[in-house]
């Protein structure tokens, strides 16, 4: 199933893909342009998911439906938290090695580390984007 919405999503002209899913990666960088790698450092990463972990366990409010975080649930081994700590070092060494494919010589590379690299070059394809469908 997520295939398949996945490819009708990438079969159109014009679109973007937040994440990096095994399932259907060949499948979006085969039909991509820019690929944007935020790589930012792993103190904000864990900062920021232990912020929002936070938030919401307190609050209750769901992540999607059907799905809410727990205080009791902080340090399993699925849990958002957790996953920061454990997978920061080798996704970084996954994604470098992607990045470095010749198979994917012909994508455009944009690995942004700092907050504020990260926004400009979102700005930038934006711009980019507007400029294209206008």
């Amino acid at each position: 199933m997520r295939f398949v919405v996945v490819d009708d999503a990438t079969s159109t002209r014009n679109w973007v893909c937040a994440g990096n899913y095994k399932l259907v990666r060949e499948l979006v960088w085969r039909r991509a342009t820019h690929v944007v790698w935020i790589d930012l450092p792993h103190w904000i990463v864990l900062k920021r998911v232990l912020f929002r972990s936070f938030a919401r366990a307190y609050s209750g409010r769901e992540v999607f439906p059907g799905c809410r975080e727990s205080w009791s649930k902080l340090l399993s081994a699925d849990h958002p938290v957790r996953y920061a700590w454990t997978t920061h070092a080798r996704r970084r060494v996954q994604n470098e090695a992607m990045a470095a494919d010749p198979a994917h010589a012909r994508l455009m590379m944009l690995r942004r580390r700092p907050v504020g690299q990260v926004r400009t070059t979102l700005v930038q394809l934006s711009a980019e984007f507007n400029a294209q469908s206008g």
